[in-house]
């Protein structure tokens, strides 16, 4: 039991890591399209991912390749590569809690720890979100592809 323990430890570990990476992502893009200093960014920069504050601080004036070079590698590039061309903050957050679900959902099978009931309860907020999104919408009377653009990956 031990060793399914420690698994667990591993499936969090990964999706808290993920999380703090995708927030750092964010919150270095929003700095960026406002104009802002490093030094603000630098402030709200989370530790604990596995994406250090240097690696920022060293594409923070770049665009283009330049800025994708540290990204190359990681499971991260499409999506950064999509914000440094202009793409919306908002699609990149859904995109961001699809990807966060996938951690908890590769492990849905696996009885002896607590991805299951953890992957039951994301898939229910997501679904929350996506209802909330949908009534939303259709109550202000937004285009459905603005809508569908935001929506986020069920659990099924």
């Amino acid at each position: 039991q031990l060793e399914l323990c420690k698994k667990s430890g591993k499936v969090a570990k990964e999706y808290f890591e993920k999380r703090i990476n995708y927030l750092n992502i964010s919150s270095f893009e929003r700095a960026r399209r406002l104009g802002l200093d490093f030094s603000f960014f630098a402030d709200c920069f989370i530790d604990g991912g596995t994406i250090p504050l240097s690696t920022f601080e060293g594409i923070w004036e770049l665009h283009g390749e330049d800025f994708l070079k540290p990204f190359k590698e990681t499971e991260y590039y499409e999506d950064v590569k999509a914000l440094d061309e202009g793409g919306k903050l908002v699609v990149f957050e859904a995109k961001t809690d699809d990807a966060l679900l996938k951690v908890w959902k590769r492990e849905k099978d696996d009885l002896y720890s607590i991805a299951p009931i953890v992957a039951f309860y994301m898939s229910r907020k997501t679904e929350i979100k996506i209802a909330k999104l949908v009534v939303a919408g259709v109550k202000n009377h937004v285009a459905p592809q603005i809508i569908k653009e935001r929506m986020r990956e069920l659990y099924a």
